[in-house]
């Protein structure tokens, strides 16, 4: 927020603390920002390398489709055929895939101890192949060859089981035909003995006449009779197995014995000392303490295992469901015996309306003879259908695809999938620049201090009068502007006087006070420097030490404290008895004098105002250096009996308590005349900065070569 900046005394509508951008925060501590950024991104570097590394080997898989149409052979189903289209179901063959005794079997063609730990298995459909079952087989763990090893062996011992599945069904559809084979070659030999047999009998087989209960239409109306009495019953046995297949599940629970997960864990762990044995084995000898020690906890381990390897819990597991499978095999050879019956019976419909048309002009010898001529027929083509579908089978036993494929093989993985290094130096560069940001800004709000010489006078609303920068020996040589004449110091203070001399020409300021917010501020060597510009531009210059509490101007020019303020404002000493020459032309020092118990009493009691008017009247410019304005009243009792104020705010200075000090200074009537920026160093972007940086460097070069002259 902008405020204006006016001379004289802080508007209490100042802005308060805190309201500084944040560019202006990152800006001014990059080095908290960079630091809290490296610390975090370094540490989630190493979290990145000492956690365990986790690799993938995957192998890709594609398992053939189920069936979508029936047989081609006259629409038998046979058990092959329904064991095609549940194992292509793919829900199925992911419960398949995922049976533990796989990773039994795996354990033994990697010959890996029993009960040895695995790489963690998972399966899942191949991105982008919604059409097709194209599976891909994970294995995850911290051994890359094992990885490998296990994903290949996994897919191979189940495309064993899968094929060893296949081949039992196409065993039982080929054992079904060839005994329907059997039986209509029997009933097709029995109708040729038959046709044999009549024609034998009857020669041609004309001019005999029909009719009476032995006539051939009597015997076709009793096997029709029989024909539809077998198809009753059949399908009265396809319904009954129908609704018993309707109850039994696609899946069974299975139980299988397996040993305690106790057991279990102390195989792992006997496995995984074996192990450590056999590595310690490459740097130990057989009778070293290790060896003999690992020995000992193996033994252990191992008697254990006798003790609990036999206990053993019950594991279900869902398997194929063998009595569905049955039903279906039972119902489709039921809908085949069915199918054969209703072209019998249509045929035997169709003998007895020719018989019956022509029952009159055929003997019965004739009838016989076409009905058998017409169940021949019926036999020869029933049986053409099962030897068609009979070669359709051994064909596809022949020339079966596996129903599991192996698209891709595993290989040993390069890189590891857990942790992602990059993705982990990412989130811990971000997240080190955003807690960086926050230190950055906490720091600011708990030091409090400004930022720069602008915000100063954005801050507090006073002009700023003039720029004191950084000096290293300014404490133990206070007199730097008399010292060293071309030290840039020196020459900020001959800018503060051209300055304040055209705000006392102004404004008719003889005595003027020097306070500050807190101590530390260089306030007093700040209003010595400029006693000694404003002495070396002509004035004759008085500097008071006002603070008595802790006097500090006798000591910076050598003077005793024996007599001071103090004295005069008790009575005790004359002004001018008070009143030290130094040894710089036209400035004198009026010390603090013997330290009173009560110092603010001492200052807000009668007849000090009159005092230190005649003070302020015994030199062209009277400068008082007086204790910290939040701190102390001595500052505001002192500058309400001066002409104006200046105010020193250090490099340290706190935003909170200038703003009291201010508050305080306009509370009692004040005008302060402006501000100075003291301790500075050059940063850039502002015009004192810039002239110190380019002038001051070279006049303290120019002291240091004189010191070492």
């Amino acid at each position: 927020m902008e405020h204006p900046r006016t001379p004289g005394a802080v508007d209490a509508s100042a802005p308060i603390p805190g309201q500084r951008s944040l560019w202006s925060i990152l800006t001014r501590r990059p080095w908290i920002i960079g630091l809290v950024t490296v610390c975090v991104f370094a540490s989630a570097g190493v979290v990145g390398f000492i956690q365990p590394k986790i690799y993938r080997a995957t192998t890709v898989i594609l398992l053939s489709e189920a069936r979508q149409q029936g047989p081609s052979a006259m629409d038998i189903e046979t058990p092959a055929d329904i064991f095609s289209m549940g194992e292509g179901e793919l829900p199925v063959q992911l419960r398949l895939i995922k049976n533990p005794d796989i990773g039994d079997k795996v354990r033994v063609a990697l010959k890996m101890a029993e009960g040895a730990p695995l790489p963690a298995v998972s399966v899942e459909r191949v991105s982008g192949t919604q059409k097709t079952n194209l599976l891909a087989l994970s294995c995850d763990g911290t051994d890359p060859k094992l990885c490998r090893d296990v994903a290949n062996e996994w897919v191979t011992v189940y495309a064993d089981e899968s094929k060893a599945r296949s081949g039992r069904s196409l065993d039982t559809a080929l054992q079904y035909i060839t005994t329907q084979l059997q039986t209509i070659e029997e009933q097709l030999d029995d109708v040729e003995m038959r046709l044999a047999g009549v024609q034998n009998r009857n020669g041609s087989l004309q001019g005999e006449s029909t009719g009476g209960s032995g006539s051939p239409a009597s015997d076709l109306e009793a096997k029709l009779e029989d024909n539809l009495a077998q198809q009753a019953a059949l399908q009265a046995k396809i319904g009954e197995a129908e609704a018993l297949l309707a109850h039994e599940p696609r899946l069974t629970a299975e139980t299988r014995e397996e040993p305690t997960a106790s057991a279990q864990a102390l195989k792992t762990e006997l496995a995984r000392l074996t192990l450590q044995r056999q590595q310690m084995l490459e740097s130990y000898r057989e009778n070293t303490p290790e060896i003999q020690a690992l020995d000992e906890r193996i033994g252990r381990l191992e008697r254990q295992l006798k003790i609990t390897g036999r206990e053993t819990e019950t594991v279900t597991s869902n398997v194929p469901n063998d009595a569905r499978a049955a039903l279906q095999g039972q119902i489709s050879g039921l809908k085949t015996d069915l199918a054969a019956a209703q072209a019998q019976g249509a045929h035997l419909r169709e003998q007895m309306a020719q018989e019956q048309a022509t029952a009159q002009t055929r003997t019965d010898a004739q009838v016989r003879y076409a009905g058998l001529q017409r169940s021949r027929r019926v036999l020869e083509e029933t049986h053409s259908m099962l030897l068609s579908r009979l070669y359709e089978l051994r064909l596809q036993k022949e020339m079966e695809t596996p129903g599991v494929q192996i698209v891709q093989a595993a290989d040993v993985p390069s890189r590891p999938i857990k942790p992602q290094m990059q993705t982990l130096l990412g989130l811990g560069l971000i997240l080190g620049l955003l807690l960086g940001i926050a230190a950055a800004g906490a720091i600011d709000q708990i030091a409090d201090t400004f930022a720069d010489v602008d915000e100063i006078g954005t801050y507090t609303g006073l002009r700023i009068l003039g720029v004191l920068p950084y000096f290293r020996d300014i404490r133990t040589s206070p007199l730097t502007a008399a010292e060293h004449t071309r030290a840039g110091f020196a020459n900020a203070a001959r800018m503060l006087v051209s300055n304040l001399r055209f705000l006392r020409e102004k404004e008719g300021s003889s005595s003027i006070v020097v306070t500050s917010a807190g101590k530390g501020e260089g306030k007093t060597t700040a209003t010595i420097n400029l006693a000694i510009a404003l002495a070396a531009a002509g004035e004759d210059v008085l500097v008071v030490d006002g603070d008595l509490h802790r006097p500090t101007v006798h000591r910076a020019f050598g003077l005793s404290n024996e007599v001071g303020l103090s004295s005069v404002l008790i009575g005790v000493r004359p002004i001018e008895e008070a009143t030290q020459p130094t040894s710089l032309a036209r400035v004198s020092v009026m010390a603090s004098g013997p330290l009173p118990p009560s110092p603010t009493d001492i200052l807000a009691s009668e007849g000090t105002a009159e005092v230190m008017r005649r003070i302020n009247q015994s030199a062209d410019i009277v400068l008082w250096d007086t204790p910290p304005a939040a701190l102390l009243p001595d500052a505001s009792i002192a500058a309400a009996n001066a002409d104006a104020v200046i105010f020193v705010l250090g490099r340290d200075a706190r935003r909170r308590m200038v703003r009291q000090s201010l508050v305080h200074l306009r509370d009692a009537g004040c005008e302060v005349l402006g501000a100075v920026a003291n301790q500075t160093r050059p940063r850039g972007g502002y015009y004192y900065y810039s002239y110190h940086s380019y002038y001051g460097d070279y006049a303290d070069e120019d002291v240091e070569t004189d010191r070492t002259a």
